[in-house]
């Protein structure tokens, strides 16, 4: 006996391919609600303030170099400033050093020959 063939079928399905879908979001960046701060005013500075600080911006100086171009020297006699300029010009020397320097200017009309006083005198102008 022979056994029967069985034919067995195969359903072929076509595959169709898989449709990609792409997904497009929108980004929506949230900015954060920033608080309203209060506006502080500063109050006007006087203008001699405003100057000392338009100075220091520029120059790069200091409150002392300011106040020393600044500084009114019509109140100060000839002695006085010459000291002010031995101080800043050299500097290792102390006060006692800069008066006996200011002694090689000074003079008495009653005691010194009109020659020496003359000589003073031109020694002090020509400084």
């Amino acid at each position: 006996e022979e056994k029967p063939v069985v034919e067995i079928k195969e359903e072929v399905k076509e595959e169709t391919p898989i449709q990609v879908i792409e997904e497009i979001t929108e980004k929506v960046k949230e900015t954060p609600i920033q608080e309203k701060t209060p506006l502080i005013e500063t109050p006007k500075l006087p203008e001699n303030v405003e100057k000392l600080v338009k100075f220091m911006d520029e120059t790069g100086g200091t409150v002392s170099d300011y106040v020393e171009l600044n500084k009114d020297y019509s109140s100060l006699d000839d002695n006085q400033i010459l000291k002010e300029f031995y101080k800043k010009t050299k500097p290792h020397l102390d006060n006692d050093d800069i008066g006996l320097l200011l002694e090689d200017y000074q003079f008495d009309e009653d005691l010194d020959e009109a020659k020496d006083i003359r000589r003073k005198k031109l020694a002090y102008v020509s400084f």
